[in-house]
């Protein structure tokens, strides 16, 4: 799992794909909707404790790790554009 230094080029790419280029186009009301729905989904999984009680620690720790990247793909997109 990449560290939340270092995302992929795969996942930087999934994340120009998934948020970026869906949003091209949004007027500008859109576009603010879209983005925080973004933010409110990866804050919704952040609290993976709380919504998936039946995971295991390490699984949380994953599910973090995951969202981390997420995260630094998103910022490092968004700096790009």
């Amino acid at each position: 799992m990449p560290s939340s230094k270092s995302s992929s080029p795969a996942l930087r790419r999934l994340v120009r794909e998934h948020l970026l280029e869906r949003s091209e186009g949004l007027s500008p009301a859109s576009l603010a909707a879209f983005i925080a729905g973004w933010g409110s989904a990866l804050q919704l999984l952040r609290r993976s404790h709380a919504e998936l009680p039946w995971v295991s620690p390490q699984e949380h720790r994953w599910i973090g790790d995951l969202l981390d990247a997420v995260e630094d793909a998103t910022h490092r997109e968004l700096e790009d554009e």
